[in-house]
């Protein structure tokens, strides 16, 4: 019995080829970019040259937490040429998917972002965070958009969280000699 999508296949490739895994931009005749050479570069360099699909699973099971300068630097362009979103499409174009939509997301909001504040927390925004805490529970990303995204959502839980230890911490009486 013959599978509908095998038939569609040859019907895309005649010639019976497996092609699948050629390049996208190279089988549609599109022309590539300074970024794709640069990620050409970082892969070839990483000894990760284009990977069968299988080969692509095994990999994501294998630490792909570490960044490099320049990752971090396409994914800025990338987010100020095309804005925060379509993760999924920047991690198959741009990062050949050595990185996932969802680590692509995450290292943009939670790292780079350069609206994200550092700084040290000041008394008004304790404050606001346990009563909006309060208000809607552990909803982070809701109480993050009355800090008008100069916090993130886990800066949020993670400061709420070391406040209720203070709380909760009974300070031993200093010594007397």
């Amino acid at each position: 019995m013959s599978n509908s999508g095998e038939s569609e296949f040859r019907e895309v490739f005649p010639s019976g080829v497996d092609q699948r895994h050629e390049d996208p931009r190279e089988f549609f005749g599109l022309e590539r970019t300074p970024e794709d050479e640069l990620l050409r570069s970082i892969s070839a360099a990483a000894g990760n040259q284009t990977r069968s699909e299988s080969e692509t699973k095994k990999s994501r099971k294998l630490n792909l937490s570490t960044w490099t300068s320049e990752e971090d630097e396409l994914l800025l362009r990338l987010v100020a040429e095309f804005g925060a979103g379509s993760w999924h499409t920047l991690a198959s174009d741009y990062f050949e998917l050595r990185k996932t939509g969802p680590q692509l997301r995450s290292r943009y909001v939670d790292v780079l972002n350069p609206s994200r504040v550092r700084g040290q927390w000041t008394e008004e925004e304790d404050k606001k965070l346990v009563e909006l805490q309060q208000k809607y529970g552990n909803r982070w990303t809701k109480i993050r958009d009355h800090f008008d995204g100069r916090r993130v959502a886990n800066d949020l839980k993670n400061r709420f969280r070391l406040l209720q230890k203070s709380v909760n911490t009974p300070k031993e009486p200093e010594e007397t000699k």
